[in-house]
């Protein structure tokens, strides 16, 4: 159960860019919803970003050095902190929409 879920997290993550992207097309967002959904897409490249360079450093040093090695900086950045960008900038984008409609009305 907990693997198929595993799997199932890139494609929700897709989906949610997806919306992001639509949303931007079609809302047209200025000020600080705009700087939300920049950060929501900032923060998914990043992790992709970040996942690879790990992976990359890691496997290009442990060739060099002869010794298994782990590169922790891409990988603290990955794990930790681009998703809680994403969780901020989700949010943050959720109250602004809720705030200009509020405003509309």
């Amino acid at each position: 159960m907990l693997n198929s879920l595993f799997y199932l997290i890139p494609f929700l993550v897709l989906l949610l860019v997806v919306v992001l992207i639509i949303s931007i097309k079609k809302i047209k967002p200025q000020g600080l919803l705009k700087k939300f959904l920049i950060l929501a897409g900032v923060s998914v490249a990043g992790f992709f970003v970040s996942a690879l360079l790990h992976n990359l450093i890691s496997a290009l040093l442990s060739q060099l050095i002869k010794k298994e090695f782990e590169e922790p900086i891409f990988f603290i950045l990955a794990v930790c902190v681009f998703p809680v960008m994403l969780a901020v900038s989700i949010i943050g984008s959720i109250v602004q929409l809720i705030k200009e409609r509020k405003n509309k009305i």
